[in-house]
């Protein structure tokens, strides 16, 4: 899922997702999966992605806290909703322009292989925007694997911290783990 509700270029949580969250919380369900919280500021989706801080104080957890606290319906009967948060590397998928590279940088990923449409009968706007947006990937080599794994263990760590009770690792359509 992808809210879009940051600023331009990422960031934390604010007040439009504490009140999405807060409204589901409150909404009693089973569980809540965030939408997807980028583990690389350089690598969005749309350009208004919740990112992971790239320094890790009380003061850039401190969100991330506020919105695990929303995702909970803590304060009412019954038990409190399981928060758990997406954490995401968009991989081949993050664009040029809105991805948060400058525009001639390609994005990381596990292959060069590049993100194509899935519809034969796309038109020739249609198949020059995509080659236009997802420029081929650059295949990332063995230090940056281990970076790109670092990046997501610290994500989790810092969402630990703030009050999640679980992560998911986004892995579909493009993102950094899907290679085909």
């Amino acid at each position: 899922m992808y809210e879009a509700l940051t600023t331009f270029g990422g960031g934390p949580p604010n007040n439009r997702h504490f009140g999405l969250y807060k409204r589901w919380g409150q909404s009693k369900w089973g569980m809540i999966i965030t939408g997807n919280i980028q583990v690389d500021p350089h690598h969005l989706t749309l350009g208004r992605d919740m990112v992971v801080p790239d320094t890790i104080t009380p003061e850039s957890v401190a969100p991330f806290v506020q919105l695990a606290q929303c995702c909970r319906n803590d304060n009412s009967s019954g038990p409190a909703t399981l928060a758990i948060v997406q954490l995401s590397h968009t991989g081949r998928q993050s664009p040029r322009i809105v991805g948060g590279r400058s525009f001639f940088k390609a994005p990381s990923a596990p292959s060069t292989v590049p993100l194509q449409s899935r519809h034969e009968n796309d038109g020739v706007l249609s198949k020059l925007f995509h080659k236009f947006l997802f420029i081929p990937p650059r295949e990332l080599g063995d230090d940056e694997v281990e970076t790109v794994i670092q990046s997501f263990v610290r994500g989790a760590e810092v969402m630990r911290d703030a009050g999640f009770d679980g992560v998911q690792l986004h892995a579909s359509h493009g993102c950094k783990w899907s290679v085909a």
